[in-house]
């Protein structure tokens, strides 16, 4: 299946090699390799459908000893005209390229600008770059823009190339409320327009004394959730290092609720950190990881380079588990440590009730803070995304009156948004998702419009994230704690 892409694939490494910083890059040979390892697997993932499709739309007349030389004939005989059958896959592909390339330019020059600053950071004994890392499960943006990580040898750099993605002013409360909070976090620095932290590796083993200890603060960061109005802290949100549960992701505090129709202000379960009971394989931060889940957005090829080539999408997902402690090689079970859970969340959310009034006045001086809007589950873009390569979707020009149509029930379902705002969403949505990309938009934290990269919706939100904000920690009291406390003894 190479030979459908490789002029593309050749076109682009060859374009890198030309303004690869070769006084920053450790092996050049390697450095290429690297990217044309991952570079096949995003490629394979736009081309697979199509061939697959044209494969077994014709596979009863290939002729061939075998099956792997029935499928060499079937290469020769459309190779040339491929995307004369699909031009959408060749359009599809140009642009996709053409974000990558942007992408890595962008990453070379800031490496190269902020190398100093880097070093005095993050004390690194070798200031020449062996990889950079881009992970399978690392959600596209805007211009391919997306999380990931710079390898330096013995040393490894995650990098959030968005100015939304951590806010300092937010931390030092967190850390005014309870000093220790702040352990749970990564220590983040602002370097240029982007984010910058230590590789946080993943530590398993422990015992029953340092167990405790983890879901007692398991409950903190769950309590830290729900007074900040923080969502999206599911499995692959937490991470166990040194016998702690660090946030991976910051992004997820202070959320706008005033966009949604159901009244998520008060809602456990929207932190994503519990989970009410169903079928589907848990996937929330305290019960996620012990049962293998399904994955729709990650497909696979069998039978590859066979006359039976085909792909899969519903099956198990590759993700790697992290967010779960072991005990002599035993995976621990929440339910064992409730009580230390229940004491973790009344010790931070306690703290809340006693300074309230001082943590509202820190918060009503705070200004210039601004975070992400998560307006739809990641899942349901990545679901979209994966209709836009489907041959059985061409041409996309009339498809995307699907694609509409499903973001619009999706909105009249789930928001209160309307009319020529939400076109204007759906417009920026629509262009997003046929780039390949999940739309991406972040709120200030003290007015009521929407920002995305190529513009804003004024008077979007109903209220300010502020203001939803104060009105959250003005509700916090003793009753909503029991209200609370009874949720978590149900779950667990």
């Amino acid at each position: 299946m190479e030979k459908f892409y490789k002029d593309y694939m050749n076109d682009f490494l060859f374009s890198v090699e030309k303004i690869l910083p070769k006084d920053f890059i450790v092996d050049k040979k390697v450095f290429i390799l690297n990217i044309k390892k991952f570079l096949k697997r995003e490629l394979e993932k736009i081309i697979a459908p199509s061939v697959c499709w044209l494969l077994w739309s014709g596979r009863e007349n290939l002729i061939g000893r075998n099956s792997i030389e029935r499928f060499n004939n079937f290469v020769k005989k459309y190779q040339k005209f491929f995307f004369d059958i699909y031009p959408e896959i060749d359009l599809i592909l140009i642009k996709f390229l053409e974000k990558e390339f942007h992408f890595l330019n962008v990453i070379f020059q800031k490496i190269i600008k902020n190398i100093n600053i880097l070093n005095k950071n993050f004390n690194l004994k070798n200031k020449k770059v062996k990889r950079i890392i881009f992970t399978n499960n690392a959600d596209r943006h805007f211009n391919g823009f997306r999380t990931f990580f710079i390898d330096f040898g013995e040393k490894r750099i995650k990098v959030k190339p968005f100015s939304f993605s951590f806010n300092i002013s937010l931390i030092e409360l967190f850390s005014k409320i309870d000093r220790k909070i702040t352990t749970n976090l990564p220590k983040y620095y602002f370097i240029d327009g982007w984010f910058f932290t230590d590789f946080i590796r993943y530590d398993k083993k422990s015992d029953k004394e340092n167990a405790k200890k983890f879901y007692f603060e398991i409950g903190k960061l769950m309590a830290l959730a729900y007074c900040f109005n923080g969502v999206d802290f599911h499995m692959e949100n937490i991470i166990v290092h040194k016998n702690k549960p660090i946030i991976l992701d910051s992004e997820g505090f202070i959320t706008n609720f005033s966009i949604f129709r159901t009244n998520l202000k008060n809602n456990l379960y929207a932190t994503g950190f519990l989970e009410r009971k169903t079928k589907e394989p848990p996937t929330s931060a305290i019960l996620g990881g012990n049962r293998k889940l399904i994955s729709l957005v990650d497909p696979e090829i069998l039978k590859r380079n066979t006359d039976k080539m085909h792909i899969i999408y519903r099956k198990y997902s590759n993700y790697k588990l992290h967010n779960r402690i072991f005990i002599e090689d035993k995976m621990v079970m929440p339910r064992t440590f409730k009580n230390e859970i229940i004491k973790g969340f009344i010790d931070f959310y306690s703290k809340i009730v006693e300074n309230k009034q001082n943590i509202i006045s820190d918060l009503e001086k705070i200004k210039n803070i601004s975070s992400r809007v998560i307006l739809r589950k990641t899942s349901f873009y990545s679901i979209l995304i994966q209709h836009i390569t489907q041959p059985i979707n061409f041409p996309l020009e009339k498809f995307i009156l699907k694609i509409k149509r499903t973001l619009e029930q999706n909105s009249f379902r789930f928001h209160k948004v309307k009319g020529e705002k939400l076109k204007k969403l759906i417009d920026f949505e629509l262009k997003s998702i046929f780039d390949l990309e999940v739309p991406i938009f972040w709120q200030k934290m003290e007015n009521k419009d929407v920002y995305f990269p190529e513009g804003m919706i004024k008077d979007f939100f109903k209220k300010s994230a502020k203001e939803i904000l104060i009105e959250k920690i003005k509700s916090i009291s003793k009753k909503d704690l029991n209200r609370k406390i009874r949720i978590i003894e149900k779950v667990l």
